[in-house]
């Protein structure tokens, strides 16, 4: 296991660079822009996420894989054999997980491991339940990536009972273990607190509109192929 620390991760990403944000929800299948996605300098995916079949409208490129270090919830390879750069892994604050399991999940890739709480403070005291990966990683974008340049794509907080992935449906587990209205709200103040232009698909858009949360002027619709429009 090859494993990294924060200083080896800024000598491998320089700040100021495009950076394409692709959750797992299954509108990402909506919107043929994955050409789009492979033209920035840095794509973030999450968790279980696959590339294969799904290129068209996802792109195929993953510069870095945010995970939990929960590999014994996952039933195949990393990004189904496909390659990241890295892994990048946000542990709760609990002692569960197995380090065989991740182990034999992580295969070669190289990993930098933190704790969810180096990442993100929550000023909301009612707001109990632990972030979702994808909450937490694009908190990291911010203050480390520190983009000049954002799309974002595929996140609805699991919006009007739909609780399934892109790639599979069902209900994931550990969902039960979030406050998708609370993180609404919270993603929202998180992407307007951004600096830089962030272009959002129609699906970011309708979560944003759903948290009440008034939507930054440097948050813009991204512009779809002409053929889906």
């Amino acid at each position: 296991m090859e494993i990294l620390t924060p200083f080896d991760f800024v000598e491998r990403y320089s700040e100021g660079k495009r950076v394409a944000v692709v959750g797992n929800a299954p509108s990402t299948l909506e919107y043929p822009i994955g050409q789009a996605i492979d033209d920035f300098d840095y794509i973030i995916r999450f968790n279980e996420c696959t590339t294969v079949g799904f290129e068209e409208h996802i792109g195929s490129r993953t510069s870095i894989l945010i995970a939990n270090p929960y590999a014994e919830t996952r039933s195949r390879r990393i990004l189904d054999g496909q390659r990241a750069e890295m892994v990048l892994v946000i542990a709760s604050q609990t002692r569960r997980g197995d380090r065989k399991i991740f182990s034999d999940w992580l295969e070669d890739h190289p990993v930098l491991f933190t704790y969810c709480p180096d990442l993100v403070t929550v000023p909301d005291s009612a707001h109990k339940a632990g972030l979702t990966t994808g909450t937490y990683g694009l908190q990291l974008i911010q203050r480390v990536l520190k983009p000049s340049e954002m799309l974002v794509t595929g996140f609805t907080m699991f919006a009007d009972e739909d609780h399934s992935h892109y790639w599979k449906a069902g209900i994931p587990g550990g969902i039960h273990a979030h406050d998708f209205q609370g993180e609404t709200v919270i993603f929202a103040n998180m992407l307007n607190t951004f600096k830089c232009v962030t272009y959002v698909t129609p699906d970011v858009r309708l979560l944003l509109q759903k948290s009440g949360v008034s939507a930054a002027g440097h948050i813009r619709d991204l512009a779809m192929p002409e053929q889906h429009r």
